[in-house]
């Protein structure tokens, strides 16, 4: 369903030879300013010249969000840290079975979408009995469905905090996700991240 992959922060290391970039990890320190009011993190808004999706035209410059200080992976869609990772998922409305424009309600209840993204939440499978919870909320001006997965007994164990919405033609499902074991240690931080999402 959510067949494309668009990278959060596609291609945003500093200038390095193709290879080396695919493999040396970078401080987003180095190349992310300060976001404002969250002292220890850093602010992203994608860069129409270096995202593939906005440089096709499919997907407009119109999100954003704070994370703490991490380094970018050699993966062009996720970001991964000592807190855990952030990742960004966005696909044209009707591969979800929607009509553009369509309001994130249009799509379902939350219980009912959850089921629809759960794979791009955790990375591979999910069952109803993973939900945490599911509900509807604001998020910086945006209807969002808010989500916490948890899969202790999953071949990779870990906990996701997930916002999904809609704007214009497309969806959005930001996920931020830590390991079981690290999940008391960086929740406070994951949710900072999750909350500082803008679309």
């Amino acid at each position: 369903m959510l067949a494309a992959l668009v990278a959060a922060g596609a291609a945003l290391a500093a200038p390095q030879p193709a290879l080396a970039a695919a493999t040396a990890v970078v401080p987003v320190s180095d190349y992310l300013p300060e976001a404002p009011g969250l002292p220890g993190f850093r602010f992203y808004m994608p860069d129409a010249r270096k995202t593939p999706g906005i440089r096709s035209g499919v997907v407009p410059p119109e999100y954003s969000f704070a994370m703490a200080c991490c380094a970018k992976s050699g993966y062009e869609f996720k970001y991964e840290g000592k807190e855990g990772s952030a990742q960004l998922v966005v696909t044209v409305l009707q591969k979800l079975g929607a009509k553009p424009g369509a309001k994130v309600a249009a799509l379902g209840t939350p219980d009912q979408v959850v089921l629809r993204v759960g794979n791009f939440i955790t990375g591979t499978y999910l069952e109803e009995d993973d939900v945490v919870s599911a509900e509807a909320s604001q998020l910086n001006g945006n209807d969002v469905y808010v989500y916490e997965v948890a899969t202790p007994y999953a071949a990779v164990p870990g906990h996701h905090l997930a916002a999904f919405t809609t704007k214009g033609d497309l969806s959005y499902l930001f996920v931020v996700s830590t390991s079981e074991k690290q999940w008391g240690a960086s929740q406070a931080t994951l949710r900072k991240v999750l909350g500082s999402f803008k679309v």
